[in-house]
């Protein structure tokens, strides 16, 4: 695969989820947009069979990412006993970096201000090459795995990849990535069928729902008086539009301390309004998933994405702005596709750079 940024320096002042500022700093961002939000994660609907599920998963999960730790480069032959050898017990000066997704704003619905409230029945995501920069320092935490997790699945203390053992040491800067997964992609809260969808698509995401208006319409893009009733819209779009995150906040280890390396993948961004380094403070909007059905049959496909020009659907009479993208935006298809690229830049992870990976 071969990576492309389209890169720029701009000065930020983002908003938490929970309302609080933040200072401005300054950031890189891929594609002129990259909104910043600090969402609210989902809550659990059975806490312990996620727990007792996520137990098992570590176990495997652990197994893959303590081979710096350990010295093990063989990943075939390493079992848990030879990480247990390299791991570190309280008290001995050596601290513990927990690798953490969570599930950010939107994930668990959101209602919009065009009236529509949007349910998603299933958000997966294959995320991986998780790694954190010490700089100067010769120790680093590096998780090559790619994970499939399905985002609506994930409880509200978020769900556990992996655990590794570092010593105490300052990081600079984390990176992850968005990725189409393979037949060894391992799975966190989704299943042997959600892998094989993926893998045989070719996606890096699937997003599965719908949304609902009791006094709904869809209305021809190219002429907004001509409408029919439209209640409810389902969506099932999936797409390979991997990235790279980088810039990413970076933390401090000391003796005896366990850090959370944690990242955040809202269910908003495709909702958003324009691609300004301030999109997160613009309103969501759905109408232009239920103007997207151009047969009228309750559902919006790719293939209609596809044949709708992005200048008439996301015009600034709609409340949108497209001039400031700086990847091609042609379609309808392609401005999903460059918001689903946004996914990893938000407040709560801190990157400040995202690279499509073509």
């Amino acid at each position: 695969m071969t990576c492309r940024a389209f890169n720029f320096s701009a000065w930020r002042h983002s908003r938490a989820g929970d309302g609080s500022d933040r200072p401005s700093r300054q950031i890189l961002i891929d594609s002129t947009r990259w909104a910043v939000w600090r969402g609210n994660s989902r809550p659990a609907d059975n806490m312990e069979d996620i727990r007792m599920n996520m137990q098992a998963i570590n176990s495997v999960a652990l197994v893959g990412v303590l081979m710096a730790a350990c010295g093990i480069d063989d990943r075939s032959t390493a079992t848990l006993d030879q990480m247990n050898q390299g791991a570190s017990s309280a008290g001995d000066g050596v601290s513990t970096v927990n690798f953490t997704i969570e599930a950010g704003n939107g994930v668990a619905g959101l209602d919009v201000v065009d009236g529509w409230t949007v349910r998603y029945d299933k958000l997966l995501v294959a995320v991986g090459d998780v790694k954190e920069s010490s700089g100067s320092a010769p120790e680093s935490f590096a998780d090559e795995t790619t994970y499939l997790v399905d985002l609506l699945q994930v409880p509200a203390d978020g769900a556990s990849m992996a655990t590794g053992a570092l010593a105490r040491m300052s990081f600079e800067s984390a990176e992850f990535s968005t990725l189409i997964p393979s037949d060894g992609t391992l799975l966190i809260l989704a299943t042997d069928a959600d892998r094989d969808l993926m893998v045989k698509a070719g996606y890096s995401i699937y997003i599965e729902g719908s949304m609902t208006n009791a006094r709904g319409r869809s209305c021809r893009p190219d002429d907004p008086t001509d409408c029919t009733p439209a209640p409810m819209i389902t969506f099932s779009w999936g797409l390979a539009a991997a990235a790279s995150f980088s810039g990413c906040d970076g933390f401090t280890l000391s003796g005896n301390e366990t850090a959370e390396l944690t990242v955040t993948l809202p269910g908003d961004h495709w909702f958003l309004g324009s691609f300004s380094v301030d999109a997160e403070r613009s309103p969501r909007r759905a109408q232009w998933v239920a103007d997207a059905d151009l047969d009228r049959d309750g559902e919006t496909t790719l293939a209609e994405l596809r044949a709708i020009k992005a200048e008439v659907l996301f015009s600034p009479k709609r409340g949108y702005d497209l001039s400031t993208v700086a990847v091609p935006v042609e379609t309808a298809y392609d401005f999903l596709a460059a918001q689903v690229r946004t996914i990893g830049i938000n407040s709560a992870n801190g990157c400040g750079l995202g690279t499509p990976i073509d």
